[in-house]
């Protein structure tokens, strides 16, 4: 779980740039991610979310709304960052 959260940590909708300027590493959530969510959950909706079959609209919708795939202190701007990490926009 830890690679995972390190790497999400990255996403700008956590302040990530700010935190490294300012000489802070980043951590995800301050914890609670990790704490909340269970490792299978999150490799299953973020595998979900970027290579699940079906329209991405529908998958970004489900991460955040569906109970089956939604994850705890992720939110719609973090799927949305995720998957433009993914499309490269």
């Amino acid at each position: 779980m830890a690679d995972v959260t390190s790497n999400l940590s990255l996403l700008h909708v956590y302040g990530v740039p700010r935190d490294i300027r300012h000489g802070k590493v980043p951590s995800v959530w301050h914890g609670g991610f990790k704490y909340e969510n269970e490792f299978d959950d999150v490799k299953s909706g973020i595998k979900h979310l970027l290579y699940g079959e079906g329209d991405t609209i529908k998958r970004m919708a489900d991460l955040i709304y569906d109970k089956s795939y939604k994850l705890h202190q992720f939110s719609q701007s973090n799927v949305q960052e995720l998957v433009g990490w993914i499309n490269n926009e």
